[in-house]
C-alpha cells in the first residue's frame, strides 16, 4: 500500500480508540471500576503524548489495548463467583 493510504489509516484506528475512550466512561456509568481503569487508560494516553512526546498513534493504541483488558477483565468477572467471609 503506499504510505499515505497507511497513515490516513492509521489516523483513523487512533480517532476510533479516541472516541472510544472517551465516550464509554460516559456510557458506563454504572459500572465505576470499569469507568476507572478507561479513564486510567485516557490519562496514561493523554500523558505520554503531551509529556513524553510519544506518538499519538502508539498511545492511543496502548490505551485501546488498556480497554479490551478492562472489557475482558469486567466479562470475566461476571462468571466469578461471589464469596463473603463473615
Amino acid at each position: 500500500m503506499e504510505p499515505r493510504i497507511l497513515r490516513r489509516q492509521r489516523r483513523f484506528a487512533c480517532a476510533v480508540v479516541l472516541m472510544a475512550v472517551l465516550v464509554l466512561p460516559v456510557v458506563t456509568g454504572g459500572c465505576p471500576e470499569f469507568r476507572n481503569q478507561l479513564v486510567d487508560a485516557t490519562e496514561t494516553a493523554a500523558l505520554g503524548i503531551l509529556l513524553a512526546d510519544e506518538e499519538p498513534c502508539v498511545a492511543f493504541e496502548a490505551a485501546g489495548r488498556q480497554v479490551i483488558g478492562a472489557a475482558l477483565s469486567l466479562v470475566f468477572d461476571q462468571f466469578r463467583t461471589e464469596t463473603t467471609g463473615f
